[in-house]
Order: structure tokens, then C-alpha cells, then sequence
């Protein structure tokens, strides 16, 4: 190229990150002025147009600059921030929009271990993985913010650090000049996040998988540096300390995948073992000579020893899975492929289906799947021939415990043990994420040298534009995957408060679908959760007693109806109507016996009294102000 040609190329790369950056900023005011209001059923449609249009035009900007082998390096790390920015911006959303809180369910009672620790009901040590709590509560202590954003900004740090270590874990295997760009390129794609047991939220074993390739970093370095000083094979290199450090730290962000963790350490020591016992024979002398990895696994293994029989959570996880998968070989529990038939006929009775759900879910993950299935086999039956041996024995490291960590996913599964097998398949998804870019950098930069840029990335760019449209389009859950939104709002949580606060202990809540005791956990905190017995709630009312009305004459008791705004946007939008109609919604302030105590925008109360029930009084009585209230105070969160 000529240097008037290059120079001009390089002006037009500096307009493009200039336009890209501009777009970024302004995707973000117009999706920073228009803050929720309320519940928002969708994080997609209720973020401004403006928002998802500056960031796809910064990010075609980003990536033309980052994939242009003609380009200064300066010029494309600039472009490679750019990206990272872009991505961090859509991953936080949440937070730009001023969403109270994100994550139902677990999250809430996760926010709520954070109040414990904020008010000294616990102790970090009392639970059994701490670390992203720790985290929430120093960003709330010393930022001064509110812990629900807090956890929210804690998520988004977990996600920063996949976006940062991913990439370098493709470079440290990749001998293409497009592995960083590829190793962002895939990372935006969050193939880990799959939206039923990893969630975008603040949800610990979520949080762990994303901390895993900064831990791959890290233990690629150290098993090529040389060491320092050794003790019985110990190393006391920068590299080594900083290895158990991380070792250390995804125990207590996650125990689970610490396991996983140990499993990759015993694996690779065994590869070792095999290959300095027979190294002569196979001819791999690099790995017969490199630093062992038994050193980090004993250290890893005393640890989680001395750690999680400690609490009886894990053990009692432990024991369920093992009896569950007796249970399966003995022929004795029913089918794990039964759950997944049953929610198929779920789909199709709401206009879904199983396939659609795979494909909007899984598809780019089965791909890059497939791809890193190709490497691996290239690697075993040594098809490539990589410039730096090191790279060529981590792919092999990552190959091997590849296949032993789908063995403990075949045995999540068959356990049958709610989703734990997907949060396996998310662990899964990382690794083939670094190794399926790895292929792809190297595949497609001996296409373009054989053939040329302009015409690989002419094929390639649109297939690998596409799959990042269908994973951005899965990282939220939304109606697009038959899910609602994870937003929490203040007033749901306002209006749990005061419902908690005034209600008379001799009633009981239900709800549609959920349960009370997760909003009193993130209010209360989990300790004061369970000192208020919150938890003795009966079970969700029923969809027939709901529809047709008749809850009087169904419960003996009187009871507390919890109906939320993300209930009736959940039921009547996303399922049409499957369980509960809109007309039971409609109808509710009808109903004889059923009193509306408490409204706001996101939450109602209503006091359910049995037909014979005749001592009960007035339902004001039970619950003050029975009418309808504005909260403006925040909650005690």
C-alpha cells in the first residue's frame, strides 16, 4: 500500500472512531433522559430507538476500524475501546435508565445478604459464597449509593472483566493479527448468558462464569513463566501469587464452579503425569518439561475442603444430585428429556415453540460449539501447526477438560436437579467461546492471506453480524424468549414494605406465580426475613380459583393477594392469557369479599375473607390506609 493510500486510510479510520464515539454518547443521553417510569415488560422496546441506533452504527465504526489488518495498532486499540465501551453500555442498561433494581427470585434475597452484611445481621464467612456481596456492599459504602445499585453496578464489573480477559485468552492462543477483535467479537456475544440458570442479574454463579477468563489468564501465564523460588513445587513467581489469589477468589464468588476449577487443575495434572511418563513415545516435549499444575489444585482443593462443608448448603446439593442420578440408573425417577417435553406443549399452547426457543436461545452457541469442536479435533490428531508450542498444549489443556466438564454436565442432567445442568452448559459456552474464536481468527486470516481481506470479510461479515443480532437480542429476558423483563421497581418493593409492615400476623400471603418471602428478604434482609416468618406463605393461587373468581369459597382462611404490574404483563402479554386471563385481573375490584387495601403503579394488595368468615371486621382494620397510596419515600433498602 502505498503511503498516500495508508495515510487516507488512516484519516478515514480516525473520522470513523470519532463518529463512533460521538454515537456512543449519544445513544446514551437519549437513553439517559428517558428513565423508567415504571415496570418495563421489555428492556429492548422500552429503550429509545436512538439508544439501539447510535450503538449499531458505533459498533459497525468499532469493528472496521479493530479488523483492518492495515491499520496502525494504536488506531485499532483505540477502536477496540470503542467496542468495549459500546458493550458495556448495552449490558448496562439497567443502570443508564435508572432502573430501582434488576433480578427477581434469587437476586432479591442476594440484595438481601447484602443489607445482613450492611447492618451486621451476618457476616460474610456465615454464607457460602460471599464475594460479590462483599463487593455490592463496598460499592455502596464507599460510592454512598443505594445497595440495589450497587448490585446492579457489581454485575456490570463482572461483565467488564469477561469483556477484557476473554480476548486476551484468544491472543494467548492465536497467531492471527485478528485474535483481540475476534476475542471482543465474541465475547459481545455473552454466549454464557443463556437465560435460564445465567442470567444477566446479580446471581453468583453467573458472576463466576464471567471471572473464569480472567482465572484462564492467569493459569495460562503461569504454567509457561518460569518460576522464582519453588517449595515442593510451589512457585513463588508474580505470576503463581497472583494465580491463587484468583483461585482463591472464584471459591467465594462461586463454589460450584471453583469445583469446575478443580476439575481442570486435576485434569491438566493428569495430562501431564501421562505425557512426562510417556512424553519420549508421544513426542511432546513441551508439555514433559513445562511447570506442573498439581500445585494450584492442592492449593485449590485444601481450600474448598476447609470451605464448603462448612455450610450445608453444598452438601446438601451434593447429596441430592448423587441420589438423583441413583435414581436414574436404577430406572426410578422419571426422564430428564420429561421437563422438557412438558414446557414444549407449554410454548405451543401460547404460539411458541421448543425449536423457535433453541434457536433464539442456543443457535450461535451450538455453532461456536460445533467450531471449537473442530479445533479440538484438529489438536488431538495434530492437523496444526501453531508458530509457539505453548499455544498448542493450553488448546490441548482446554480440549481434555472440555470433555470432563461435559461429563459433569451429562450428570447434572440426568440428576434432574432444577437448571443446574445449564449453568454447566454457560461454563461450557466460555470455553468454547475462547476456543471457537481461536479457529475462527486463525481460520479466517489464512483464508484472507490465501485469498483476500476484502473478500473474506465480504462472506464472513454478515454471517458474524447476524449472530450478534440474535445474541444481543438474548441477553435480557423479554417477550422476544417468552420470558418478562428481570426490572424490579421502588414501588414494588414500597408497596411489599408497607404491606409487611401493617400486615396482622394471623394472615397469610399468595401471590400469582411468586412468593412474598424473596421481596421481604431484599426490604428486611434475609436474617429479618426469617425472624418476621415471612416465609410461611401458602402456595401461588390457583389459575381456576383466579379466572373465575371464587376465592372466597376456595381458601378457609383470609388471605393476602399480592398482584404485581410484571404479573399481569407476564400473564395476559407474554403467556396470552395460558393461566391467567386478563379478565380475572379486570374483574378483581368486583369480587365480593376481595377489599383493595393497598395501590400504586406496580403492586396491589387485596384482602381475601372467607364467606363464613364473620370475626374478621372490616379489612381497614388488618391493613391501614386501605386506600389507594402514592409512595414517595424510598424503601429501607
Amino acid at each position: 500500500m502505498s503511503r498516500r493510500k495508508h495515510r487516507r486510510g488512516a484519516i478515514r479510520s480516525k473520522v470513523l472512531l470519532t463518529l463512533g464515539f460521538v454515537l456512543l454518547t449519544v445513544g446514551l443521553l437519549a437513553a439517559y433522559t428517558e428513565p423508567a417510569s415504571g415496570y418495563e415488560l421489555s428492556p429492548y422496546t422500552s429503550t429509545p430507538v436512538p439508544f439501539w441506533a447510535c450503538m449499531a452504527l458505533s459498533t459497525l465504526a468499532s469493528l472496521a476500524v479493530a479488523f483492518d489488518r492495515d491499520r496502525s495498532p494504536h488506531l485499532r486499540t483505540i477502536a477496540l475501546f470503542l467496542g468495549v465501551s459500546i458493550f458495556v453500555a448495552i449490558i448496562s442498561i439497567p443502570i443508564v435508565r435508572n432502573y430501582h433494581f434488576f433480578g427477581p427470585a434469587d437476586s432479591l434475597t442476594h440484595l438481601g445478604w447484602v443489607l445482613d452484611f450492611r447492618t451486621g445481621a451476618l457476616q460474610p464467612f456465615d454464607i457460602l459464597y460471599p464475594a460479590t456481596h462483599v463487593i455490592a456492599l463496598l460499592f455502596g459504602e464507599v460510592g454512598g449509593m443505594r445497595l440495589p445499585r450497587a448490585g446492579q453496578l457489581t454485575v456490570v464489573i463482572y461483565f467488564v472483566l469477561y469483556l477484557l480477559f476473554l480476548p486476551l485468552c484468544v491472543a494467548y492462543l492465536s497467531d492471527s493479527d485478528w485474535a483481540v477483535p475476534f476475542g471482543l467479537y465474541a465475547a459481545a456475544l455473552f454466549l454464557p448468558v443463556n437465560n435460564v440458570s445465567v442470567f444477566r442479574m446479580m446471581h453468583p454463579t453467573t458472576q463466576a462464569i464471567l471471572f473464569f477468563p480472567f482465572v484462564f489468564f492467569v493459569t495460562f501465564r503461569y504454567l509457561r513463566g518460569p518460576s522464582d523460588i519453588e517449595w515442593f513445587g510451589f512457585s513463588a513467581s508474580s505470576w503463581s501469587v497472583l494465580l491463587y489469589v484468583a483461585v482463591a477468589s472464584l471459591l467465594f464468588v462461586h463454589p460450584q464452579q471453583a469445583a469446575n476449577l478443580l476439575v481442570i487443575f486435576v485434569t491438566i495434572s493428569v495430562v501431564q503425569t501421562i505425557y512426562r511418563g510417556v512424553g519420549d513415545r508421544l513426542g511432546n516435549y513441551d508439555i514433559a518439561t513445562e511447570r506442573l499444575a498439581y500445585p494450584p489444585a492442592l492449593f485449590l482443593g485444601v481450600l474448598f475442603g476447609l470451605w464448603v462443608p462448612q455450610h450445608s448448603r453444598a452438601t446438601g446439593s451434593g447429596s441430592i444430585i448423587i441420589e438423583r442420578i441413583i435414581q436414574f440408573v436404577t430406572g426410578s425417577s422419571e426422564s430428564p428429556v420429561d421437563g422438557a417435553t412438558q414446557r414444549g406443549r407449554s410454548l405451543s399452547d401460547i404460539g411458541g415453540s421448543i425449536e423457535e426457543l433453541f434457536v433464539k436461545l442456543f443457535l450461535v452457541t451450538l455453532l461456536f460449539f460445533i467450531v471449537a469442536g473442530l479445533l479440538m479435533l484438529l489438536s488431538y490428531v495434530s492437523r496444526v501447526n501453531w508458530k509457539d508450542v505453548n499455544q498448542r498444549t493450553v488448546i490441548k489443556y482446554l480440549s481434555i477438560s472440555f470433555s470432563t466438564l461435559t461429563v459433569i454436565f451429562l450428570m447434572y442432567f440426568l440428576s434432574s436437579v432444577t437448571t443446574q445442568h445449564y449453568r454447566q452448559l454457560g461454563l461450557l459456552a466460555m470455553v468454547a467461546s475462547i476456543l471457537g474464536t481461536v479457529m475462527l481468527s486463525d481460520g479466517l486470516t489464512v483464508l484472507a492471506d490465501r485469498f483476500s481481506t476484502r473478500s473474506v470479510v465480504g462472506v464472513a461479515g454478515p454471517i458474524l453480524v447476524v449472530m450478534l443480532l440474535l445474541s444481543t437480542a438474548s441477553v435480557y429476558q423479554s417477550p422476544y424468549m417468552y420470558q418478562q423483563s428481570a426490572h424490579i421497581t421502588e414501588m414494588e418493593l414500597t408497596g411489599y414494605e408497607t404491606a409487611i409492615d401493617n400486615r396482622s400476623d394471623e394472615v397469610i400471603f399468595t401471590n400469582i406465580r411468586g412468593g412474598t418471602a424473596r421481596y421481604a428478604d431484599a426490604v428486611y434482609g434475609r436474617n429479618g426475613s426469617e425472624k418476621m416468618d415471612i416465609n410461611r406463605a401458602d402456595e401461588p393461587i390457583p389459575d381456576q380459583v383466579f379466572n373465575r373468581g371464587n376465592m372466597t369459597t376456595y381458601y378457609d382462611d383470609p388471605h393476602y393477594l399480592v398482584v404485581l404490574q410484571r404479573d399481569y404483563d407476564r400473564e395476559v402479554i407474554v403467556y396470552n392469557g395460558f393461566r391467567f386471563t386478563s379478565r380475572g385481573f379486570d374483574h378483581l375490584d368486583e369480587q365480593p369479599g376481595v377489599s383493595k387495601l393497598i395501590s400504586n403503579d406496580s403492586f396491589r394488595l387485596y384482602y381475601i375473607e372467607p364467606t363464613y368468615e364473620t370475626t374478621m371486621g372490616d379489612p381497614s382494620d388488618v391493613v391501614s390506609e386501605p386506600r389507594r397510596m402514592t409512595f414517595l419515600a424510598p424503601s429501607a433498602v
